[in-house]
């Protein structure tokens, strides 16, 4: 996805993707393998209800699993994407922010 497409911007897993790498697919033995090997792999967040591999990541760096740098990459695409979507302004400045929740699930 970036290597050959190019793709800059945030990459969200399947919802319970990484905690599937240790309990389903078996392709990682911890939550602190699976979430290491989910950022490596350029995850930069996960999409879990509960039991966050991702906080572990910590963990992940202090076993040498991988690096800070590769935690501050997947931090700065985060970041960037939210400044963009305008999180960070006043409402007032930020189109969408302007919809009502009535619109929200609408038929329309």
């Amino acid at each position: 996805l970036r290597d050959e497409w190019g793709f800059q911007h945030i990459v969200v897993s399947d919802c319970g993707a990484i905690t599937d790498f240790f309990t389903t697919h078996k392709v990682s033995s911890t939550p602190v393998h699976a979430a290491a090997k989910g950022v490596l792999a350029g995850t930069d967040v996960e999409c879990v209800w509960e039991n966050y591999p991702y906080k572990t990541l910590p963990e992940a760096v202090e076993r040498g699993l991988m690096k800070e740098d590769d935690i501050d990459k997947s931090l700065k695409r985060v970041l960037i994407g939210r400044f963009e979507l305008g999180d960070f302004d006043d409402d007032a400045l930020v189109p969408w922010a302007q919809i009502p929740a009535s619109v929200i699930n609408s038929d329309e």
